[in-house]
Formats: structure tokens, C-alpha cells, sequence
């Protein structure tokens, strides 16, 4: 395609510091292109360095490159990479035999062996690392402290953290820096109500972690070890370290050189992204070329701001001319119209107008109000089922645990469905504590042998407590128990209330009757689950899976029992729904056949960080009520913009059709108002 009017003011712009902004659908990628090949035909031989944000991207990028015959010329031209990919070709460049922690087990244990010699004189850390096995969620801590820009070479004083801490409160990362104090609190390290605004925790946070921090990671390089935020990491400070003899190392030349750095996605960049892309720029004297969409910036929680696309002047240190697109190539009209309304509201913002492609024609926009979780899933099954083009309907929610029923409920009928590894609610422990769990529900006054009997009510009290019993809890509470001869589970586990000696660690025996009696009283499968939900800590810590997997963060627990209370499920059945769709995914995963390739699934479920950047025909948006959007912990200025922008991603991934999904009981969301839309509870055209 053919650059359009805006599209051409930036590909012929002359600006050796240029920001584009790109509202969803105009073309960016387009757009990136061309000016490349603009640039080219301006001066021979030159490279281009072209920084994508995801893999899929990359291939996007480099596959328009090999196919479209108008960038023929740019093929041995312009490089195409993720930073992550950049770093680690100059890391396998210049160390020899690096290893890189790809996995969970081997962060745990890079942690636990490679760094023992800095952490075993601190009782703290040991005793997190050795006691509670929180070996890799403390290498969670220090990666993030690399991606908010700490420096374990520059940052060597009490002074120099605060003046980075002090930075980053004014680049609206506040939020993550307390986040990196909660996970020490949850890890051990730091008693509760680590304050890092005031100087006294700063100081503690310093001395007790931060300089263990600089040692780990000083470690670890000296070791040829690296985990993935150490692919940008590492190519930071060594590009712009000095070279052997203190200097200053000397610029890049020659064909190795890059005239021209292009980023595309810049709203979503963290501080390390930003200090990589300047030292590369830098390094190469190139041009900067920033692509972005201040409107669709969602990934604050992963440590980026949009205020580096709101004033690149001020992290650049110069200015730069500022072109926006105007033309949106993928939605309807109206889409665009109502998506325009809502995005207003926010007041960090760059002011855009933009338009829909000359005829567009409208969208079919409805808001349906359903009763119970049921009927929701029915709809959105005929809806999926009644689209004859595969992968031209997606779902989106705004948490993970809210597609979870949709994902069962589809799967088990024996749809194919597209997700995201983020909603494997399946391979975890957890889920295979949860079938336990069901099974001991179903039999609960089955009569049996007493060892039996006590077999599953260990089972179900060990899975209340957070950790499991100690061996000798184990050996203690389990003779107690068969000494008492109870022929049923439900006996068996509720005589835990008269335990008295030795003292167990963790939950008191009382606690632990109190929620094996709400889980084994309950009257139906639904409650029994709430009951889950409610008192069983074990369900939440899976120590085999990492802290992002659905049932470490927000287990499911709510939505598949209202799932089971609306369809009126006994445990056998709803057991038999989760085992077929849990077969169904896996076959969708590892099938060979060309047809159950990915995207040639019918249904797509995704959260709407996962949905940036794609278009379907049909977008589902699920629950558009307060609580969901905005989500209800959102409650300053700043976070209400954060989800607003959040909904309008959504909104905005549709091209034909837009059905914003709501409970029937509940109100609507206050941007469901903000689109305003000519109708209420019917088609809006």
C-alpha cells in the first residue's frame, strides 16, 4: 500500500530526531517502511537498524521486506530485532559459552548455588532462599531492578540510589518500585510496611538488599550466567563501557555501522529499553526515528511509562519533530468515531483527530445484557460456531481468570480454541490438587478403610495450609488420626479440631477444620469450590510453576464455580467438562494436522494486553461492568487512565462487529458511557 498524506510527511521528514504517532490501525509498520526506503534512495549504502517490540513483529516486519517488490531494495538494508535479540547476538559475539537461565529451576538454582558465597552470612537471605525456596522469585527482584535502570556499577552508594529512586518517582514508576518491595516483603527479606518514600526504609532497602543486589549481579556476569533481561542488560553497559585503556570506546564505522535507529511500539519501552536504544544511537551517530501511540500504552506493570512518548525531549535531551498519523485502515467508522470519544477522557495525552478510511461503512456495535454465567457462554459458543472464516472472533477479558469458563466451556464441546500459554489453567499442580480435591468432595461419606480415609483427609488439610506439613507434622497428625479409626474422609479430616500436641506450624488444628468443614458440608459442587477458594492457601502455591501462571496469581476458582452453579453441574460432570477440554487444548497444542494450525482456530481468547496489536473480524469484550473496567483496585487519576487505555485497545482490535458483553444485574461501565453510544441494551448503529 501506497503511503497515504500524514504517512508521506513522515517518510520524507528530514528530522534527524523524528516521533511518529500511530493510532491503532493507521498503518505504522507501513509507514516504518517506507521511510526506510526513503532514507535509501537519499544516500546510498546506508543501514537501518529496525527495533521491533515482539518476535511476532519481527517476522511481520521481515516478512513484508522479502515479499512487497517496493522494498526490494531495502533487503540487505534494514536489520530487524527485538532488543532482547540484539543483546544476546553481541553477547554470543563477545563471550564465549554464555549460559542463559531459561527456565524457573535454573534461576532457583543459579540463585542457591552460584550466589551463596554473597548471600550466606545474611540470616535473611538465607533463610529465604534455603527455608522457603525463594530462590527465583529473588531473581525476579533483581531483573526488575535492571529494568527500572539501576546500574550495579554506577549506582554504588546510598546517594546515587536515592537520586535513581527520586527519577523514577518523577517518570511515573512509582508503582513498580513498590512492587519490588512487596515481593521482598512476600519473600521473607523485609518485615511488612516497607515504606521506600521515607529515608529510613530507603537506607534499609539499600544496605539489606541492594547492596546484595550489586554483588549478585557482579557475580553472575563474572560467571558467564544471564537471564533474558540480561540480554539488554549486558550489551548497555558493555557498549557504553570504556574499552582497554580506560578511553572511551571508539564509535562504530563502516558497513557495521547503522545510520538510522528505528523503534517501533516506543510507548511501551522501560528505562532499560530507553538506555539501550540511546547508547546504540549513540554508538552508531544515528538518527532516531520513535513510533508509537501514547493512547495504547499498557504496560506500566512491566515497568514502561508513557511519559517517555509524551516528552522524548526530556530522555533524549533534544527535540524532536512530531508527525501523526490520521487515516485508520483496519476499523469501521463508527469504531473509530466512538473509540476517539472515550480515549479523550484521558488527560496525558498527545490531542489526535482521526478518521476512519474512506468508505468504511459502519460497524455493528451491541451492548447485551445476560443473565447468568451460562447464558454468556452460549453466546459467545454460537457465535464462535456460527463464523464460517476460522479466527475471526476473539474474546477479551480484562483478567485471565475471566476467560477461564469460555476456555472450558468451548474447548470441552470439542471447539478449537486459540490461547495464550497465560491461560494454561491445566499443566500446573494446581490443577491436579483441584481435581483431588472435587474427588474427595464426591466420595466424602463413602465408607472405607481408615487408612484410607485418613490418606485423603491428609490430602485435603495439607492443601488448606500455604506450605505443606513438615515430615514430622506429617508423621504426627497422620497417627493421630488413623489411631481414631474414622471410616469416612469427612470424619477423618474434621476430628483435626481435637489435635492438640505436638504444636503444628502454620495453621492452627482448629483453622484447619474450620475450612475442611465449609469445603466438606457444602451442598453442591459450586459451593464446595467457594469453599476452595475461601480457606484452601495450598491451592495458591505452586513452587514448580513461576509467579506469573493463573493459579499463583488469581486462581479460578470464582468463575468455575459460578460456571458450575449456572449449568447445574455435579462434580463428576464438571470434572468430565475440564479433563475433555483439557484434552481438546492439548491436541489444539501439539496436533500435526494444517488445519488446527493456530490461527486457524474460530475463537481467539486473550486479555486485552495480550489483544494489542491484532485485528479480528468479531471482538467480544466480557464484563464491561464497574469492577472490571476499570478494574477495581484503579483508584488515582493515573491508574483510571491506565485502564481506560486498557478498554479503548479492546475496543479498537474490531473491524466488522463489537459486542460489549455485561451482567445483566450489574451497571455498565463508565467508558461503556464514555464511547457514546446511541443506544442502551440494544444494537447500536
Amino acid at each position: 500500500m501506497k503511503p497515504d498524506k500524514s504517512q508521506r510527511r513522515f517518510c520524507e521528514s528530514d528530522a534527524h530526531y523524528l516521533q511518529l504517532l500511530a493510532p491503532a490501525g493507521c498503518g505504522k509498520t507501513n509507514a516504518l517502511l517506507h521511510r526506510c526506503l526513503h532514507l535509501s534512495r537519499k544516500k546510498d549504502n546506508e543501514k537501518f537498524l529496525l527495533v521491533t517490540f515482539t518476535k511476532a513483529a519481527t517476522q511481520e516486519a521481515e516478512s513484508r521486506l522479502a515479499t512487497d517488490p517496493d522494498f526490494a531494495p531495502l533487503h540487505d538494508a534494514v536489520t530487524v530485532r527485538t532488543l532482547n535479540a540484539y543483546g544476546f547476538r553481541r553477547m554470543r559475539s563477545e563471550i564465549q559459552h554464555p549460559r542463559l537461565l531459561s527456565s524457573r529451576d535454573a534461576r532457583h538454582f543459579a540463585v542457591l548455588n552460584q550466589l551463596r558465597p554473597v548471600w550466606n552470612n545474611d540470616d535473611r537471605l538465607k533463610e529465604a532462599l534455603t527455608r522457603y525456596r525463594k530462590g527465583s522469585a529473588v531473581m525476579t527482584v533483581i531483573d526488575d531492578l535492571k529494568t527500572l535502570g539501576f546500574d550495579h556499577t554506577a549506582d554504588s552508594s546510598l546517594e546515587k540510589f536515592n537520586e535513581k529512586l527520586d527519577s523514577l518517582w518523577e517518570e511515573g514508576l512509582w508503582p513498580r518500585v513498590e512492587a519490588q518491595a512487596d515481593s521482598l516483603i512476600r519473600c521473607r527479606i523485609f518485615d511488612e510496611g516497607l515504606d521506600l518514600e521515607g529515608a529510613p526504609d530507603r537506607k534499609k532497602f539499600y544496605n539489606r538488599f541492594f547492596k546484595f543486589w550489586r554483588d549478585a549481579v557482579r557475580r553472575l556476569h563474572e560467571e558467564s550466567t544471564f537471564t533474558f533481561e540480561d540480554q539488554k542488560y549486558w550489551c548497555w553497559l558493555d557498549l557504553r563501557s570504556p574499552g582497554p585503556s580506560g578511553k572511551e570506546k571508539a564509535r562504530i564505522k563502516g558497513v557495521a555501522r547503522y545510520a538510522h535507529v528505528l523503534v517501533d511500539e516506543f510507548q511501551d519501552i522501560n528505562p532499560l529499553d530507553l538506555a539501550l536504544i540511546r547508547t546504540i544511537a549513540a554508538r552508531h551517530r544515528a538518527s532516531i526515528t520513535i513510533v508509537g501511540d501514547d493512547d495504547q500504552a499498557i504496560f506500566e506493570w512491566r515497568g514502561a511509562t508513557p511519559n517517555y512518548i509524551l516528552e522524548p525531549a526530556k530522555y533524549f535531551g533534544t527535540d524532536f519533530e512530531t508527525v501523526t498519523l490520521e487515516t485508520n485502515y483496519r476499523s469501521a467508522r463508527n469504531i473509530v468515531d466512538h473509540a476517539q470519544k472515550l480515549i479523550q477522557h484521558n488527560k496525558r495525552r498527545v490531542p489526535k483527530t482521526i478518521s476512519a478510511m474512506r468508505g468504511a461503512g459502519d460497524a455493528r456495535i451491541e451492548i447485551r445484557k445476560e443473565g447468568p454465567i451460562g447464558e454468556r457462554l452460549r453466546l459467545v459458543s454460537e457465535i464462535a460456531r456460527d463464523i464460517r472464516e476460522p479466527g475471526r472472533v476473539a474474546v477479551i477479558g480484562r483478567t485471565r481468570s475471566q476467560l477461564v469458563p469460555y476456555e472450558v466451556y468451548y474447548a470441552s464441546d470439542g471447539g478449537p480454541v486459540s490461547t495464550a500459554t497465560d491461560l494454561d489453567v491445566f499443566s500446573s499442580e494446581a490443577f491436579g490438587n483441584l481435581t483431588t480435591l472435587l474427588e474427595i468432595w464426591e466420595k466424602r461419606d463413602e465408607r472405607q478403610r481408615p487408612q484410607q480415609a485418613v490418606k485423603h483427609a491428609m490430602l485435603l488439610l495439607c492443601l488448606v495450609k500455604k506450605y505443606p506439613f513438615s515430615k514430622k507434622d506429617d508423621a504426627n497428625v497422620r497417627t493421630y488420626l488413623q489411631a481414631l479409626g474414622k471410616r469416612t474422609t469427612k470424619e477423618a479430616a474434621l476430628e483435626i479440631a481435637s489435635y492438640r500436641e505436638p504444636r503444628l506450624s502454620g495453621k492452627t488444628p482448629q483453622q484447619l477444620a474450620n475450612a475442611a468443614q465449609a469445603f466438606l458440608h457444602s451442598d453442591n459442587v459450586a459451593d464446595a469450590i467457594r469453599a476452595i477458594e475461601d480457606g484452601f492457601d495450598g491451592l495458591r502455591f505452586d513452587m514448580e510453576k513461576a509467579e506469573d501462571d493463573i493459579w499463583f496469581t488469581a486462581p479460578p476458582l470464582k468463575q468455575l464455580a459460578d460456571m458450575s452453579e449456572s449449568e447445574g453441574m455435579s462434580a463428576d460432570e464438571l470434572l468430565e467438562r475440564l479433563e475433555a477440554a483439557k484434552n481438546q487444548l492439548h491436541h489444539d497444542q501439539f496436533g500435526d494436522e494444517e488445519e488446527e494450525a493456530d490461527e486457524g482456530r474460530p475463537l481467539h481468547l486473550m486479555t486485552a494486553t495480550r489483544a494489542k496489536g491484532k485485528e479480528f473480524d468479531t471482538v467480544i469484550v466480557l464484563d464491561v461492568n464497574p469492577g472490571m473496567w476499570p478494574y477495581r483496585r484503579a483508584e488515582t487519576e493515573r491508574e483510571l487512565e491506565a485502564e481506560r487505555r486498557l478498554f479503548y485497545v479492546a475496543f479498537t482490535r474490531a473491524q466488522k462487529r463489537v459486542i460489549l458483553l455485561s451482567v445483566e444485574e450489574a451497571p455498565l461501565s463508565p467508558f461503556v458511557h464514555e464511547l457514546e453510544l446511541p443506544g442502551t441494551g440494544k444494537e447500536c448503529t
